[in-house]
């Protein structure tokens, strides 16, 4: 009979623990694939400065040519597009999607400098949570302060 009680009283609390673990995993996920994508774009601008040449990171869906889907695995290579070297390939995201909208490569120059605008990273999840990544044109990342709904 106590066994039956002590059951009970389980049952009841990991279904109560579990909406909340389960919103705590999904807030891991989106920020580790922040983390992630924080971190190629900060070894990007390294290498470009690093090695004095740019650097390219992009999404890619097989590893070996850039793609535009944000979600997929990164590529980080160097040199010019007809005679480029990769220095690193990321595993992808685990988040439901992530967009980008300044494009389908970022390139950074051996100054650091990143082509073009500041550009935002839009990270979401299932749950429909979401956080932004925002890239200045001087290479430099933040994390977005406005909460994001997707």
């Amino acid at each position: 009979m106590e066994l039956l009680v002590v059951l009970a009283i389980t049952a009841i609390l990991l279904s109560l623990a579990l909406p909340g673990y389960r919103l705590f995993s999904q807030r891991q996920e989106l920020s580790h694939d922040l983390v992630r994508l924080h971190n190629a774009l900060n070894l990007a601008r390294n290498s470009a400065i690093t090695l004095s040449q740019r650097t390219t990171l992009c999404p890619s869906h097989d590893g070996v040519h850039c793609s535009h889907d944000w979600s997929d695995s990164l590529l980080l290579f160097s040199g010019p597009a007809d005679d480029s070297q990769i220095l690193h390939r990321f595993e992808s995201s685990r988040t439901r999607s992530v967009t980008y909208n300044r494009g389908a490569a970022i390139v950074f120059q051996s100054s650091g400098r990143a082509s073009g605008y500041n550009g935002t990273f839009t990270l979401c999840m299932k749950s429909g949570q979401g956080a932004t990544l925002i890239l200045s044109n001087f290479g430099r990342t933040r994390q977005g302060t406005e909460p994001v709904s997707c």
